[in-house]
């Protein structure tokens, strides 16, 4: 209305409020652009057979007919009616993605009283305006003169001084510096208001998995108990395996390389067992890789013994540690299929990734 008039130098102060949406809008764009962009990172393929040879490809690339090679923990990237929609998964899923504002009292403060402004602003307005009118000599009068136009602008100047955009603007300005001082650490931050929920936070409490984090893990480092031949070979096969879970895979950087190993016959993983096993053409025996505790029992709880005293000291980091086992006994096609843990299993390597 200011510019209508010909009062465009009153209207200076539309740029404070046109600045504070500007910076508010760019943080989110930005914080929006670096979340897409993790999301491209972290996320998850799809195994299939192409040209005689298992390819990873992204999702989108899966049609009509392709075959799926499935590992532990891998996502279905198929399209599907869900019949239960009461199963509890279902159901949490859905809860995972419902979208939800991070919490700000600052600015539900802001909104508030944001909120009573606007509803005062429109007859405060019309009152301050027939003020000035009548200050004027009447509607008729100013109208006649010309006089209205100073009218108007000591109406928006009345009014504008009601709106605390300042505060709003100050309060955008402090978000955005904490979120770029966040940045500059690594933090990623989604939404301005969380740098607040961030200052309020007194203790973050961690599952295991640590899901602050990838969630991925990687290989730490391995020691010997006894040595045993084949051992890096093994490994190796563990590593690289079709059907290796995310804790086997860590085996295939530092072990990969070794000279491959044909299974005469294997007890796959179970997490139920916590060990598999496996028996190799080109030498008699087994191998069991698995939990220390399922694999050996008491004596890998036992300071006293050696493989105990091993386990507890890398356990207590915090790391996941697994132990690698020989037993002379072959596996046979009954032992495989009643999953018998191999007799005679003798603590040949430890490994323990974080």
């Amino acid at each position: 209305m200011l510019f209508v008039i010909g009062r465009w130098q009153d209207a200076l102060f539309g740029f404070a409020a046109i600045g504070n949406a500007l910076i508010g809008s760019l943080q989110e764009f930005r914080a929006k652009a670096a979340l897409d962009k993790l999301a491209l990172l972290n996320a998850s393929t799809a195994r299939v057979p192409r040209d005689g040879a298992e390819a990873e490809i992204p999702p989108g690339d899966v049609v009509l007919g392709d075959v799926l090679v499935l590992r532990a923990g891998d996502q279905l990237p198929a399209d599907a009616q869900v019949v239960g929609a009461d199963a509890y998964a279902n159901a949490f899923a859905g809860e995972a993605k419902r979208f939800s504002l991070v919490g700000s009292e600052l600015r539900d403060s802001i909104n508030r009283v944001l909120g009573w402004v606007g509803w005062a602003i429109g007859p405060v307005g019309l009152l301050v305006l027939n003020a000035q009118m009548q200050v004027l000599g009447g509607w008729r009068q100013a109208c006649r003169t010309g006089a209205w136009v100073d009218a108007p602008t000591a109406t928006i100047a009345s009014v504008t001084a009601m709106i605390p955009h300042g505060l709003a603007l100050m309060t955008s300005i402090a978000f955005a510096v904490g979120a770029a001082r966040l940045a500059s650490r690594q933090v990623l931050v989604d939404e301005l208001p969380a740098v607040e929920g961030l200052a309020r936070v007194d203790v973050v409490c961690l599952d295991k998995t640590g899901t602050l984090t990838e969630g991925d893990i990687v290989y730490g480092d391995a020691f010997v108990l006894a040595q045993a031949p084949g051992w890096q070979r093994t490994l190796g096969w563990y590593g690289t395996a079709p059907d290796a879970n995310a804790t086997a895979r860590t085996l295939a950087a530092p072990f990969g390389d070794e000279p491959p190993r044909r299974a005469a016959l294997t007890i796959a993983f179970s997490s139920a067992r916590k060990w598999s096993a496996v028996s190799f053409d080109d030498a008699p025996g087994t191998w069991v890789l698995g939990a220390p505790e399922m694999v050996f029992g008491a004596p890998a709880g036992d300071e006293a013994d050696p493989l105990g005293a091993a386990v507890i000291e890398r356990a207590s980091s915090g790391r996941r540690t697994l132990v690698l086992g020989f037993s002379a006994h072959s596996l046979t096609d009954q032992s495989a299929d009643a999953e018998e843990l191999p007799r005679g299993a003798v603590g040949r390597r430890g490994a323990h990734v974080p």
